[in-house]
């Protein structure tokens, strides 16, 4: 068995002070190479993205390299789960929601979209609609979409519900007569 002298008289060699410095030394350099990979795996799909980025929209003048930096989104673009969920604009296209047919699994998700002088049509996400945008997300209460590089719902037209009061019975008719 060994005791803590023992232990204390290995430790303190310098064989064994060189091999710890040595695996410190080599942990520490594949750390920084490892770094340095994931650095330039990040800078060429930065690079890729600006290549095939959009120009701006509306206005002719570009767009500098710190601008489109702070436009990528790192962590992805939220899609809500629900229309309500995120304070999304309503589409301006002359697009009709005519119905949904909804699934957990947005690859089942259909919505029919009618275009006014045209039949309805049947989409999934991912798909074109007319009028240039893409659809992101099938919602149960709607559609939301990509068009130009901002996201725009299109729900379900809603029916207002007229409550009238409700009709004396008859007997209560007879009596006040």
């Amino acid at each position: 068995m060994f005791s803590l002298t023992d232990i204390e008289d290995k430790l303190l060699r310098p064989s064994t002070a060189q091999i710890f410095f040595v695996m410190m030394a080599v942990l520490l350099s594949y750390e920084l190479l490892s770094g340095a990979v994931r650095y330039y795996r990040i800078n060429v799909e930065l690079k890729k993205f600006y290549l095939h980025s959009t120009q701006p929209k509306s206005t002719g003048k570009k767009q500098s390299l710190i601008e489109k930096t702070l436009n990528i989104p790192i962590f992805g673009q939220y899609i809500p789960k629900a229309l309500v969920d995120l304070d999304v604009k309503p589409s301006g296209l002359d697009l009709i929601l005519v119905g949904i047919v909804f699934s957990p699994d947005s690859k089942k998700s259909m919505a029919i979209i009618s275009v006014p002088g045209n039949q309805s049509q049947t989409f999934s996400t991912g798909d074109l609609i007319p009028g240039g945008a893409k659809i992101k997300q099938i919602t149960p209460d709607g559609v939301v979409l990509k068009r130009e590089g901002e996201l725009e719902s299109l729900s379900l037209p809603k029916n207002e519900l007229n409550f009238e009061p409700l009709p004396k019975p008859l007997m209560q008719m007879q009596d006040s007569e």
